[in-house]
């Protein structure tokens, strides 16, 4: 993996993770409530991105489990009612560069998945999830596809950052629709 590609990525995409990280708030506790958000909002990113990754897979003949990974979510997600918003990315399909930056914010949760299980786990009653599961047995062959992808000569640096940081917006926009139709739903209630 270039190194330097991987330090610049981290640093141009770091205000938008952390945006991310506090609109989930996982670090003040775990609970149903939240993990609903967190799952309609990443399905939602997941399947806004399912043809990029698709291409992505075809193109340059590796797994980026995004499937798989939305069935888990779907899975998850059984006993909420889930509205499913199936829109575009912003940049062509054809734009490798764009799609590995999209890969590399998915593929980076993975490592964020581990605390969450550990926190789901000792929860009270313990919250099992089908998609942090699945996240974290896909995790080493996640990296080791982002790792091939990011060593590629032929990537457009600012395409991957502009890809990484439009998937946090994505993930973000989605968590904060979520909310405002929970809270919406408790002020009719």
């Amino acid at each position: 993996m270039k190194t330097e590609l991987r330090k610049k990525l981290y640093e141009e995409t770091k205000k938008k993770h952390e945006k991310v990280e506090n609109t989930f708030n996982f670090s003040e506790g775990i609970s149903n409530s939240k993990l609903e958000v967190f799952y309609k909002s990443i399905l939602n990113s997941r399947i806004k991105y399912q043809e990029l990754f698709h291409e992505l897979e075809k193109q340059l003949l590796l797994k980026t489990f995004n499937s798989s990974l939305i069935s888990s979510l779907q899975k998850d997600l059984n006993d909420y009612d889930t509205n499913i918003e199936t829109t575009k990315p912003n940049k062509e399909l054809n734009c490798n560069s764009f799609a590995i930056g999209v890969f590399y914010v998915f593929a980076g949760s993975a490592m964020g998945a581990r605390l969450l299980r550990k926190m789901a786990l000792e929860h009270n009653p313990p919250i099992h999830s089908h998609y942090i599961t699945e996240l974290i047995n896909t995790s080493k062959s996640q990296m080791k596809s982002l790792g091939c992808l990011l060593s590629n000569d032929n990537l457009i640096e600012k395409e991957v950052i502009e890809g990484a940081n439009e998937a946090f917006s994505t993930i973000n926009k989605y968590a904060n629709l979520e909310y405002k139709r929970k809270h919406k739903n408790i002020e009719s209630a």
